[in-house]
């Protein structure tokens, strides 16, 4: 139906029972008002304005004007024909402003601070990245300070190799700095993701070659440094250095570690795939000064070491402690899991146990094949360990390991 359209009109038009009833406005061509049939969230049915419109030389375009009364018809009418008149001279104008406010919001999108763009990275990796804190660490230590301010769409591949320069060569950062370019490299590609930048400018920057394979290992004399440091700490952390020394577990799977994971009757320590670097159930056989120490410990809450029972403690000045104590200033805990595999070997432990003792996936075929879970070889393992190191601690005679020199 085509009429001139009032507001009288307008407000006595009842919905239908079903469907739409549609009004051609005889004021401006193309200009519609539609009455939508009621439904439970709108009793007296949806009014709103729809104009129909081709732009010189294209295809006819529809496109919603707002609802009645929010949007009025004086209102529809005059946006209606400022439509019309540029569709005469061959101007699509909703395009146009779509193409406009895109372009607007991809300009304000790259003028946000790579600071902003940083931390909401930060934020949507946490439950996902087992590195986080690590991730964290280096983004708020490096990347932030020196790269933060910069307009997320206005850095270049040349910001990025500048960056790295500075942390290489004013900082003296070695196996950091492709840390860092990964990181980087990280949040652009989530930024890319978002609409937020078009390309990432880490990509073309190669890696640094800095890295250096770690290949730090224990005397036994240090050995005995070391343990007797833990004995100058509290109870609590005591107990964290003497379960990473003697399971060969990594610092965040023991510092997280939960009772509920501990079987201490079977002497078992379920690690779950969620909360180790293979991603799948790793079984960890306890040896008996581990099962000693643990069972000494307070149940104050779910987490083992944790202050509170609730979250694990900070171990980053514990850690420090420890070295200084003992002399080892070198000395990161990684280097305990190199410490134990070494002495494994040198103990006569084979390499498909070892190996599985800490959690390495085995090659090829063998990974594929046999299945076989290793449990009372690891426990024996750890077993020949844990009496050496405690053997050489405690001045008695053990069982002879020529453990290699300290690296100088």
């Amino acid at each position: 139906m085509t009429i001139k359209l009032t507001d009288r009109f307008l407000r006595s038009r009842k919905a239908p029972a079903a469907g739409r009833a549609i009004y051609t406005d005889a004021t401006v061509p193309g200009l519609a008002f539609r009455v939508s049939a009621s439904t439970a969230r709108n009793a007296e049915g949806r009014r709103d304005w729809l104009l129909r419109y081709r732009p010189r030389g294209q295809a006819q375009r529809a496109v919603a004007l707002g609802a009645y009364p929010a949007v009025s018809l004086s209102q529809a009418r005059q946006r209606a024909g400022e439509i019309v008149a540029a569709a005469t001279r061959g101007v699509d104008l909703i395009a146009a402003e779509e193409r406009e406010a895109e372009t607007l919001s991809a300009a304000e999108a790259k003028a946000r601070p790579l600071s902003e763009i940083a931390n909401a990275y930060l934020d949507s990796a946490k439950p996902r990245l087992r590195s986080w804190r690590s991730v964290e660490s280096r983004t708020r230590c490096h990347i932030i300070p020196k790269l933060g301010s910069k307009r997320v769409g206005e850095v270049t591949r040349a910001d990025v190799v500048e960056f790295l320069d500075d942390l290489e060569r004013e900082e003296g950062l070695r196996h950091q700095v492709n840390r860092c370019r990964e990181t980087l490299r990280a949040i652009f590609a989530y930024a890319i993701e978002r609409e937020l930048v078009t390309v990432n400018p880490v990509v073309g920057v190669s890696k640094r070659k800095v890295e250096i394979p770690r290949d730090r290992t224990l005397t036994a004399q240090e050995l005995i440094a070391l343990w007797r440091a833990f004995d100058n700490l509290p109870e609590l952390a005591q107990a964290y250095f003497r379960v990473v020394l003697l399971t060969g577990a990594r610092r965040n799977e023991v510092r997280c570690m939960a009772w509920s994971e501990l079987d201490l009757d079977a002497g078992m320590w379920r690690l779950p795939a969620e909360r180790n670097k293979s991603a799948r159930l790793f079984e960890v056989p306890i040896a008996e000064p581990v099962l000693e120490t643990l069972r000494k410990l307070p149940r104050l809450g779910p987490i083992v070491f944790a202050l509170d029972g609730k979250r694990p403690m900070a171990v980053h000045q514990l850690i420090e402690r420890v070295r200084r104590d003992a002399g080892l200033l070198d000395v990161r805990l990684h280097d305990l899991l190199r410490t134990l595999r070494t002495g494994l070997a040198e103990l006569g432990v084979s390499l498909e146990v070892a190996e599985r003792v800490l959690n390495h996936a085995m090659p090829g075929l063998q990974a594929v094949y046999n299945r076989h879970g290793y449990a009372a070889e690891k426990r024996a393992a750890l077993a020949r360990w844990a009496e050496h190191v405690i053997a050489l601690a405690e001045e008695r005679e053990a069982t002879v390991v020529a453990f290699r020199p300290a690296a100088a």
